[in-house]
């Protein structure tokens, strides 16, 4: 599963050609690269969960990108700067994670794997509606610069539905990676030119920042949940805070509530607000702070937070005006890809740009469009999140394998910036709690909130369960059906009749 049918295929293609679930995953995120620039790219970075079935293991790889070397906190007081623009740019990590998880637990090499990508890059595609709209909502940050122009707007007028994009410096540079290595990027003369096109920019990334990256494999953050097994994403991923929060909901009885009632709707936005302060207090880069990782995944632990929710009224009133906002058509700039095989292996990989289109800024000559990720520290002196040099910044996104007697069953990511926990943890809840067939999962409605915001509803829940959160001291916003707001998940299931994955 994927977010675009020419990079699944793309994936599909190398499963019937003898390949593993991670040999397809890499292709599959390699066209991802080209044929959703707005999500993903070698200037990106991400993070993988996947199980290893020969060795009977669940294994995590942190690709995330890094804060450069020679940064302050002064650099960056001023908030467009962190927010566009070559400044807000941190090391890439996209291309060190995918070749180190295909060199130790895939059966091909780069090379074999990034024909489609180069194809789609070199001969364009059709620009399709969720693209169109990403180029629309995203205008201003894509005409500023010559060499990002010269991409999305070729004839000085943004590409529109229909037309074609080619992406042929990206064609070029993905080719030398085959042909050079992926040193040719991080050690070699791309990275000379990275440098030499970002400094004079305003960008802080060198040559030293890119030679000194390094892709961390890491252990996954586990729990449990209804007798299932957990694997998910480490810190500074939002893989505990999932824990947590299924830890928490746990202790309530949500198959007899049902799905839309408001006791469950109630429960389940009190349990987000809670996980989310934690989250924003005590998880960041567990290189640079001690994060409490058996405290904020324990059972006990999350009975006592239990004790903060009242079923009567919201420990946080707000007042129901729209509050914070993020436009999913600007700031939600992720994807994600399920991936199994024959062979029991399976990965859930999310990649990023953090923005739409991340900085917005290509290093010219290269196609390489850059992160925005030093949007995703904080900039206040003292806090688990606060910039640092070659620190990883904390980041929501949380790709799950569910295991159920040691076998996967269930495999679960999402884009969607913030809202990316609660989005999987819903997942999770609608099959595991609900008996929801996957599609009838993922399609149905969710919510999303936090301290201090009014609680964000998907349309299609009952109104009067709408009505009784108001009643709790709930403020409530009604977004559209379907909304990106609330995520796109892709998900793979084992089918519980034993019909194989869906």
């Amino acid at each position: 599963m994927a977010g675009h049918p020419l990079a699944a295929e793309a994936g599909a293609e190398v499963l019937r050609q003898g390949g593993n679930a991670v040999d397809a995953a890499v292709a599959t995120a390699l066209v991802l690269w080209v044929v959703e620039p707005h999500g993903s790219g070698i200037g990106g970075e991400g993070t993988l969960v996947a199980w290893i079935g020969k060795e009977q293991k669940c294994i995590s790889i942190d690709f995330g990108s890094r804060a450069p070397l020679n940064v302050t906190l002064r650099d960056y007081q001023d908030r467009a700067r962190r927010r566009r623009g070559p400044t807000s740019a941190g090391v890439p990590g996209a291309l060190a994670g995918l070749s180190l998880v295909l060199e130790r637990h895939g059966t091909k090499k780069l090379a074999d794997l990034t024909g489609p990508a180069i194809r789609r890059a070199e001969e364009g595609f059709s620009v399709d509606p969720v693209l169109a709209r990403a180029l629309r909502a995203n205008k201003s940050a894509l005409l500023k610069y010559p060499s990002t122009r010269t991409i999305f707007a070729p004839e000085g007028r943004l590409l529109e539905e229909g037309k074609r994009l080619v992406q042929k410096d990206l064609a070029e540079t993905l080719k030398k990676i085959v042909t050079r290595g992926v040193d040719f990027f991080y050690r070699g003369e791309l990275a000379e030119s990275i440098e030499k096109n970002l400094l004079p920019s305003g960008g802080k990334i060198g040559k030293k920042d890119l030679r000194s990256y390094a892709v961390r494999e890491v252990p996954p953050i586990r729990g449990s949940y209804r007798g299932h097994e957990i694997c998910t994403s480490f810190p500074p991923a939002g893989g505990i805070s999932l824990v947590e929060t299924l830890n928490v909901l746990e202790g309530y009885d949500l198959k007899s509530l049902g799905f839309d009632s408001p006791l469950y709707l109630h429960l389940l936005a009190e349990t987000v607000k809670i996980a989310d302060r934690d989250r924003r207090c005590e998880v960041a880069d567990p290189r640079f702070v001690t994060v409490p990782l058996e405290r904020l995944t324990d059972k006990a632990h999350a009975a006592e937070l239990r004790k903060l929710v009242q079923e009567g009224k919201t420990h946080d009133v707000t007042s129901g005006k729209k509050g914070e906002y993020e436009d999913p058509w600007q700031e939600g700039s992720t994807t994600h890809l399920s991936v199994v095989d024959r062979w029991g292996n399976a990965i859930a990989l999310t990649q990023t740009l953090s923005f739409l289109f991340g900085s917005g800024f290509v290093v010219p000559g290269s196609g390489i469009l850059l992160n925005n990720d030093m949007n995703n520290f904080s900039y206040q002196r003292g806090q688990a999140n606060t910039m640092e040099p070659g620190k990883s910044p904390r980041v929501s996104r949380s790709p799950t394998i569910i295991l159920r007697e040691g076998r996967p069953v269930l495999l679960v990511g999402s884009p969607g910036a913030g809202r990316i926990i609660p989005t999987v943890a819903q997942v999770i809840i609608n099959v595991l709690d609900h008996g929801m067939e996957l599609d009838k999962a993922v399609a149905a409605p969710r919510l999303y909130t936090r301290n201090g915001q009014p609680v964000q509803i998907e349309d299609g829940f009952p109104q009067e369960s709408i009505a009784a959160l108001k009643a709790r001291g709930h403020g409530v916003v009604v977004k559209g059906k379907l909304d990106p707001y609330f995520g796109g998940v892709h998900a793979v299931a084992w089918d519980r009749k034993g019909n194989g994955w869906k």
